[in-house]
């Protein structure tokens, strides 16, 4: 007589992610039925996926679409949340607890983040195709003024804040270090061959997605 033994095999691959419609016997050794909460990472492995630890069952802030959320920390070491909902923006330096508006008004469309140190001060900025970027440093909320209208991406790369989705296919950036100058010749302008889609920063390369393609920037442009 011979007996079967059931042995419990792990795996850290799920390079082919979640898979739930072929039947168990099927299954590939580098998938998942179910991934809750997680995300696959570029090294196949599963992490947790990043966010806030408190939930709330009513609106946390107004009973309005939200546009988008990040968290943002200050050069002093002070974490908050930013969030935008409808045409307002609130922060909150509790996870959530609490919020405050800083801005209303703003266009009701979906936002870009970008982070970027300029001398002793830390700044968030968030743009959204509206008329203005907005930023943010902890304290004080204004806009800043250098970029021009429209613009809907922005990502910090190599000490230049680079923005996209204001003038068809131009794709540009300011001045090293200082993202108030943006007109040559210290800042730059890229030509892409289609019109970009978002802006994301991995490596040594700055992405600039289009509908069907891909671009990059490397070292100082």
């Amino acid at each position: 007589m011979s007996v079967a033994q059931l042995l419990t095999e792990l795996t850290a691959d799920f390079s082919r992610g979640q898979i739930d419609d072929i039947s168990a016997i099927r299954y590939p050794s580098n998938a998942a039925a179910q991934i809750t909460n997680g995300r696959v990472q570029p090294d196949a492995s599963v992490r947790r996926r990043p966010g806030s630890k408190r939930t709330s069952a009513a609106a946390v802030v107004v009973a309005g679409t939200g546009y988008g959320t990040t968290m943002f920390t200050t050069a002093a070491g002070a974490a908050w949340m930013v969030g935008f909902f409808d045409d307002e923006a609130w922060v909150s330096a509790d996870e959530g607890v609490t919020w405050t508006q800083k801005a209303t008004g703003l266009t009701t469309a979906y936002w870009d983040f970008a982070t970027m140190r300029v001398g002793a001060t830390r700044y968030l900025y968030a743009a959204n195709g509206g008329a203005t970027v907005q930023r943010w440093d902890g304290i004080t909320w204004d806009t800043l003024s250098s970029m021009p209208s429209g613009v809907k991406y922005i990502k910090e790369f190599n000490r230049r804040l680079w923005f996209a989705g204001h003038s068809g296919v131009l794709l540009q950036a300011t001045q090293v270090g200082n993202p108030d100058v943006i007109s040559s010749p210290f800042g730059l302008t890229v030509q892409l061959a289609t019109e970009p889609t978002g802006l994301y920063q991995v490596g040594p390369h700055l992405l600039a997605f289009s509908e069907n393609e891909t671009a990059y920037v490397d070292g100082f442009g």
